[in-house]
């Protein structure tokens, strides 16, 4: 993916931002700054374009108009960049995601190794060196064993409170059905007539 680095597309590993350096600012939120919406296009052209024959009239003064043009030169150049930029934030998360993948399966390759070449005759003491390193891989299975015992309890609690709901619903069904039920039930229809 070579190309300009001064003018980079989506994907590119190479990029000088060094053209926003003169308008760059940090700030720590935007919170109560304005954000474009619907019609700034629209608004744009039309100053652009009454400002030589309506803007002295209007009121409009002509560094006003220049600055709006540098304005929106400006944020073309933070776009052109900025789409470059969340492609390459993204191609660096997936590559130090897989990095580190690749890393925790090698630990634990290592210490499968080791553990199995510390029971051999005369390696005694090879698995106690590589201690930490086989406790680091024992973790993660250790963590998963304990969250499938959680669900494991959060599913039963489940499944024995729709059994209880189940079990009332029945007991309230069975008793919808006696003959004080029916007979309260055809009382209450003799009454709506």
């Amino acid at each position: 993916m070579a190309s300009d680095p001064k003018n980079p597309k989506a994907g590119e590993l190479s990029i000088d931002a060094s053209a926003v350096a003169p308008f760059a600012v940090e700030i720590d939120d935007a919170i109560g700054l304005r954000t474009a919406h619907p019609g700034t296009d629209e608004a744009l052209t039309e100053i652009s374009v009454n400002q030589a024959d309506w803007g002295v009239k209007a009121g409009v003064a002509q560094a006003d108009v220049d600055e709006l043009a540098a304005s929106t030169q400006r944020i073309a150049t933070c776009d052109l960049f900025l789409l470059a930029v969340l492609r390459l934030a993204k191609i660096l998360r997936n590559t130090r995601a897989m990095e580190v993948h690749n890393r925790e399966v090698r630990i634990g390759v290592i210490a499968d190794t080791v553990e199995g070449r510390g029971k051999l005759p005369g390696n005694e003491e090879v698995a106690a060196k590589y201690s930490k390193t086989r406790s680091y891989r024992s973790t993660v299975g250790a963590k998963s064993a304990k969250t499938r015992k959680r669900n494991q309890k959060a599913e039963q609690a489940e499944a024995e409170q729709h059994a209880s709901e189940a079990e009332a619903a029945k007991t309230a069904g069975s008793t919808a059905g006696s003959p004080a039920a029916t007979a309260t039930t055809a009382a209450n229809g003799a009454t709506t007539h």
